[in-house]
């Protein structure tokens, strides 16, 4: 019986299989790949997510330079700002009547 084992052992094991250090370093790499709190999973999960916080941020970036623009644009000239406090703000002269007309919904 111990004969029929031995030879299992030898010959159909591969090498790699009865080295000790190297199951133990595969026992430890798939722990790690698979079972540890940043295993694979969590890793590429956490990096999609960085991905798109970054694209965000890039828009929110680009939204940010538009409102400036637009903010340089008001400070600088006084009739542009006149209209955008019409416009926005409803505000009026005092020697002015403003209606405002709505569209009904069907």
């Amino acid at each position: 019986m111990i004969k029929k084992i031995k030879k299992f052992y030898n010959n159909k094991i591969p090498w790699y299989l009865k080295n000790k250090y190297t199951m133990t370093f595969f026992l430890l790499f798939s722990w790690i790949l698979l079972f540890d709190t940043f295993d694979l999973l969590t890793v590429v999960k956490m990096r999609f997510e960085i991905n798109k916080k970054q694209k965000e941020m890039e828009q929110i970036q680009e939204l940010i330079t538009a409102d400036q623009l637009h903010y340089h644009e008001l400070t600088s000239d006084p009739e542009l700002l006149e209209k955008f406090a019409r416009e926005q703000y409803l505000m009026k002269k005092e020697d002015e009547d403003i209606y405002i007309i709505l569209a009904e919904e069907d």
